[in-house]
């Protein structure tokens, strides 16, 4: 007994070096970096802008109906009814062009956004605007005499980098650039501080809204400037804000920053001289 008590205790004493060996391994090993941030994800967004994003909600609704074989009266009729719109048929100008109530129309929707089925129309001769939540059913002769003046606030894309007379020159080049004052037309672009006012028809009203969004949304493909948070040697990039609105913008890069084709872009870290590559939606090491 009294020889077993020494061999016993020898066994604790090892038990308990081995124990106290692998606590102090684990105390030794370095905690993860705790706030360090994650690298930034480059959306995957369209490209393009949706026209229906930029119409009345009743009208960009999609629905399918048969209207094979009916009229232009019942048309109007399963607007009402069906779709709950306020339809004023303006007879003076549909007569002027010899379109009646109960000439045919056909036609067939298939999850069809209700705008485009009254485009469609326009090959009859029927045009259509929308006013004071009222859908107006006209002829195309007026519908293209008909001008609206509306306000868009550019402050945005102004404190992104965009210069008022290139907004101005870009809307007049691209879009029915032959309906502007200045070859002759009745539109008109005017601008006061950093609001832009567009005198023009309905569709082309339409098509600025798009062209204004699409400048304000950058898709993958498209060339744009990036000043990422992103870390590397343990310090970070920050990014800043410019806007007087809620949006953040990315200030404009340094001259280490270089822009490159097909959005694929590389940086050099100030710290460290590591080069950071954005292509396919991720930022990359290499």
């Amino acid at each position: 007994m009294c020889l077993d008590s020494p061999y016993r205790l020898g066994c604790a004493c090892v038990l308990l070096w081995f124990s106290a060996m692998a606590l102090h391994a684990q105390d030794s090993q370095p905690e993860p970096a705790k706030g360090t941030p994650k690298l930034p994800t480059i959306a995957d967004e369209p490209k393009t802008i949706d026209p229906a994003a930029f119409m009345p909600t009743k009208l960009a609704a999609k629905v399918t109906v048969d209207f094979s074989d009916s009229s232009l009266r019942e048309v109007l009729t399963w607007l009402r009814e069906k779709q709950g719109l306020v339809v004023l048929l303006e007879n003076d100008a549909l007569s002027d062009i010899g379109v009646l109530p109960g000439d045919p129309v056909s036609d067939r929707l298939d999850k069809t956004p209700i705008y485009l089925f009254l485009n469609r129309l326009r090959s009859l001769g029927i045009a259509w605007y929308y006013e004071d939540d009222i859908l107006h059913i006209t002829s195309e002769e007026v519908a293209k005499e008909r001008r609206t003046t509306i306000p868009h606030n550019i402050g945005d894309l102004i404190d992104a980098g965009y210069d008022l007379n290139t907004l101005g020159g870009l809307i007049i080049s691209t879009i029915e650039p032959s309906s502007w004052d200045e070859v002759g037309g009745s539109g008109v672009v005017s601008f006061l501080g950093d609001v832009i006012f567009v005198h023009q028809t309905d569709n082309v009203q339409r098509e600025v809204h798009g062209l204004l969004a699409a400048l304000r949304k950058h898709g993958r493909q498209h060339s744009c400037w990036i000043h990422p948070s992103i870390p590397c040697c343990g310090r970070s990039w920050a990014k800043t804000s410019r806007s007087r609105s809620a949006k953040h913008h990315w200030r404009r890069p340094s001259s280490n920053w270089q822009r490159r084709r097909k959005s694929t872009f590389v940086s050099t870290c100030p710290s460290c001289g590591k080069r950071a590559f954005a292509s396919a939606g991720q930022l990359h090491f290499p």
